[in-house]
C-alpha cells in the first residue's frame, strides 16, 4: 500500500519488490502533481506495479486482505463522509484545536486507513496535514479509539492535531521519525495529552525533543546514522498485543481491555 508519491513512501518499492514477491499494489491512482522528483519516483513504481494486481482505493473502500479489515478513510484528497462503527458523536477537543494554513500538496492526498484484527485496532493516516486530519475528527469523530496509532507524518507538528489524537485516544503511539525528521515537540505534547496513552515508542531518538523522547528501551535507534533497527507489533484478535524493540530485545505486553 503506497500512501502517496513522496520518496519516503514510494521510493523504496522497486527495491522491496526485488526481495519480496508483491501480488497486489494499492494506491490512490496515478500521480498528477507535476513535481519532477515525484514523477520520476512514480514512473519507477508504475514499472513494478504493472507486474501485479493494481487496486485504486477511495474513502469508504475496504482493502481485501484475509483475516483483517482495512477501512480507507481518506485518499486523493477525499475523506470519509460517515463515521466508522467505532466513531460517531461530537469531539469536545475540537473547540480547542484551531485550523492552520491550508496545505494542498501531495501529503494532502495520502491514503489513510484503520485496520481491525478482531478487537485490535490500528490507525495509519499517512502524511495527512493538520487541516485534513481535522476533517476526520471534527466536529464529529469519524474514527473512534484505537489500540495503536502510527503518528501522522513522522511526528511533525504540521500534523497530528490534538483533536485528532484525542479522537483516536491510543493506548500506544509509534512515532515513525528520524533523528532530524519529525519528532517535533508539539507532536509529543499532543500524544501525552491522550487519556489512554500507556506508552510511546519511537523509530529514532529525536534531536529536537530532548527530555520528551521515550526512554532508551522504547527507542529503536538511539544514534543518528544507526542502521535501521525496527519496532515490531504482534496483535491478537482479543485486542491484546505486544510491541518489541529489535535493537534491545525489550518487549512489552498490552493485555486486552475489559471493554474491548
Amino acid at each position: 500500500l503506497v500512501t502517496h508519491y513522496h520518496s519516503d513512501h514510494v521510493g523504496g518499492v522497486p527495491a522491496v519488490a526485488e526481495r519480496i514477491p508483491i501480488v497486489t499494489f494499492v494506491d490512490y491512482g496515478d500521480y498528477a502533481g507535476g513535481g519532477k522528483r515525484s514523477s520520476e519516483l512514480a514512473a519507477a513504481y508504475y514499472a513494478v506495479r504493472s507486474k501485479g494486481r493494481h487496486l485504486v482505493v477511495e474513502p469508504g473502500d475496504r482493502v481485501p486482505l484475509r483475516g483483517v479489515e482495512i477501512d480507507v478513510v481518506a485518499a486523493a484528497g477525499k475523506f470519509l463522509d460517515r463515521a466508522l462503527p467505532e466513531g460517531g458523536g461530537p469531539n469536545p477537543a475540537c473547540a480547542q484545536t484551531a485550523r492552520r494554513e491550508e496545505d494542498a500538496g501531495e501529503n494532502s492526498k495520502s491514503i489513510a486507513f484503520l485496520l481491525r484484527f478482531g478487537k485490535f485496532r490500528f490507525a495509519d493516516l499517512g502524511d495527512l496535514p493538520w487541516n485534513e486530519e481535522l476533517k476526520l475528527a471534527c466536529p464529529e469523530d469519524k474514527l473512534g479509539e484505537v489500540d495503536v496509532y502510527l503518528t501522522t507524518h513522522h511526528g511533525v507538528d504540521r500534523s497530528g492535531p490534538p483533536a485528532l489524537v484525542r479522537a483516536l485516544n491510543p493506548r500506544v503511539a509509534l512515532m515513525n521519525n528520524g533523528a532530524r525528521k519529525g519528532g517535533d515537540p508539539g507532536a509529543f505534547e499532543a500524544l501525552q495529552a491522550a487519556p489512554r496513552l500507556e506508552s510511546l515508542w519511537q523509530a529514532h531518538y529525536s534531536l529536537k525533543a530532548g527530555g520528551a523522547n521515550a526512554p532508551d528501551h522504547r527507542l529503536a535507534n538511539i544514534v543518528e546514522g544507526m542502521c535501521g533497527h525496527s519496532l515490531v507489533v504482534k496483535a491478537r484478535p482479543d485486542g491484546s498485543f505486544t510491541v518489541m524493540n529489535l535493537r534491545t530485545g525489550y518487549r512489552k505486553e498490552y493485555p486486552a481491555l475489559p471493554d474491548n
